[in-house]
C-alpha cells in the first residue's frame, strides 16, 4: 500500500505544480515543466548509473510535465509546442533508435525511450538547431568517457542528461537567430 500510496502523490504533486503554474504564471509554464520534467531525467540517469537500467516510471513521470505545458498551450491558442516536442522526439530518438536496431546489445531500448522523452522536453523551449547540439554534446561526451576509461559498456542515461542540461543552461547566454 505505502508503494501505491507514493507514487500517487509523485503522480499528484507534479500534476498539481504544472497545472498551478499554467494558471497563474501562463508564460512560464514551459520552464517549470522543463524544470520538472529534468528532475525526473536526471533521478532516472542516476538509477542508469547505479543499475544501467533506465525506469520507465520515471521516464513516464519526466514526459508527464512536458505533455501537460504543452496541453496548456493547445488551450490557449498555441499549437505550436507540439511541433517542438514533435521534432525534439524524433531527432534525439531516431539515431538511436537507429544504433539500437543495428546492435541492440550495445544500445538498449531504454536508452532510446529516455532520448525520445529529453528530446521532447527539450523541444518544449528550445529550437531545433540548439536540440540536435544537445544531442552532438551527449554523445561526443560519452564517446569521450567511454575511451579515457577504456569500459566497453557505460550507462548513457547520465550523458543524455548531460547535453540536455549544457544546453539548457547555455542557450539563453548565445541566444540569436540562428538558435
Amino acid at each position: 500500500m505505502g508503494r501505491r500510496v507514493c507514487s500517487v502523490a509523485t503522480v499528484g504533486i507534479t500534476l498539481a505544480s504544472i497545472t498551478v503554474t499554467s494558471r497563474w504564471w501562463p508564460g512560464i509554464t514551459p520552464g517549470v515543466a522543463v524544470a520538472v520534467s529534468m528532475c525526473w531525467i536526471t533521478a532516472a540517469a542516476a538509477v542508469d548509473m547505479l543499475c544501467r537500467r533506465l525506469p520507465d516510471a520515471f521516464l513516464a513521470l519526466a514526459i508527464l510535465p512536458t505533455a501537460m505545458a504543452a496541453a496548456a498551450h493547445v488551450l490557449q491558442g498555441s499549437p505550436s509546442a507540439l511541433t517542438g516536442i514533435g521534432y525534439g522526439a524524433v531527432i534525439w530518438s531516431a539515431p538511436l533508435l537507429g544504433a539500437h536496431l543495428v546492435a541492440p546489445d550495445a544500445l538498449g531500448f531504454g536508452d532510446v525511450k529516455a532520448a525520445a522523452v529529453v528530446g521532447a522536453t527539450l523541444g518544449l523551449v528550445l529550437s531545433v538547431v540548439t536540440i540536435a547540439a544537445a544531442l552532438v554534446v551527449a554523445m561526443a561526451t560519452a564517446s569521450i568517457a567511454g575511451v579515457t576509461t577504456r569500459r566497453p559498456k557505460m550507462a548513457l542515461g547520465p550523458f543524455l542528461t548531460l547535453g540536455a542540461a549544457a544546453s539548457l543552461l547555455v542557450h539563453p547566454l548565445v541566444r540569436s537567430e540562428l538558435w
